[in-house]
This record gives structure tokens, sequence and C-alpha cells, in this order.
């Protein structure tokens, strides 16, 4: 096996770092679905159901909220584990720009996509020793001109930030 170079060595290294919230959160069984349904249609005005979780990764603990118009809400919970939350969401973030939201007791932080993704609403916050995303993807149609997009997306994700309880 070939050793890390200077180039593969970040790479290797924010690949452990994802790693070791994983194995943390699973070895003390935490329930990845955080919000009720009705939390969630109080406060987004959309009709929710039951969380689902998803499939353990090494991205943290997930969980859906389907709505029966097909949109839903996903919420990502990652241990931090010392790890610098700037450089989880950039891993988490698919490249794209955390935008502050100004005040924020958690840092809470929107994302502004790249310009080749089309604009969703997606919120990250850091509370107790995690990273929690939540992402909005299908609330704003891929086809809304990427100006107004943009400004829709951070409209939602400002709403989770002030309507939605902080967790964990």
């Amino acid at each position: 096996m070939k050793r890390p170079t200077a180039k593969t060595r970040p790479l290797l290294a924010g690949l452990l770092i994802a790693l070791a919230p994983f194995s943390t959160a699973m070895a003390q069984g935490q329930a990845p679905c955080w919000f009720t349904p009705e939390q969630i249609n109080q406060a987004l005005g959309t009709r929710f159901g039951k969380g689902e979780p998803e499939a353990a990764t090494s991205a943290g603990h997930g969980c859906y909220y389907r709505a029966a118009d097909k949109s839903y809400l996903f919420v990502n919970t990652v241990r931090l584990d010392g790890a610098p939350p700037a450089m989880m969401r950039k891993l988490l973030g698919g490249g794209g720009k955390a935008v502050p939201i100004a005040g924020d007791p958690d840092n809470a932080t929107t994302l502004e996509t790249r310009a080749d993704v089309p604009p969703f609403p997606d919120l990250a916050y850091e509370r107790k020793g995690y990273l929690v995303l939540l992402s909005l993807p299908s609330m704003v149609p891929a086809t809304t001109p990427r100006a107004q997009a943009l400004r829709e997306s951070r409209q939602w994700a400002e709403k989770m930030a002030s309507k939605l309880p902080r967790v964990p």
C-alpha cells in the first residue's frame, strides 16, 4: 500500500474525522429523529410525518421527515469529537459557501450552493458537541431563477433556525 502524500493527507484526515463521530454516536445509541411531526408542522406550516431513521452512515445519524406532497426535511446530526466545526461544515456542505446567521447563539449558517447546484434551504449549527444539519431540498423548485431561489432558500433556513427547537 502506498503511503499518503502531502496531497492525500488532508483527505485522509477528513475521512478519519468524519468516521470518528459516527462510531462514537453509535456506541452511545443516540436516537437520530429529534423532532416530532407537530414541531415541524407548526414551525414550517407543512404536514410532515413521523421521522424515519436513515441507515447509519459515516456522516452521523440521519432522519427523514416526509410530507404528502413529496417534500421532505432531512436532519443529520454529527458528533464533532474535537473536529473543527467549520471543516465539518465544508466536508458535508458539498462545496457550497456557509453564510452566517447574524447573532445566532449556536453559530448557525445557511448554505449558498455552488453555481452548478440549484439552491435549497439548508441550515447548520453547533450545539453541545454536535453539528446539526437540516435540509429541505424540495422546497424551492429547481426551475426557480437562481437569485430568487437563493433568497427563498435563505428565508426557509432562517425560518427553521428561528422556529424549530434546537437539538440536541
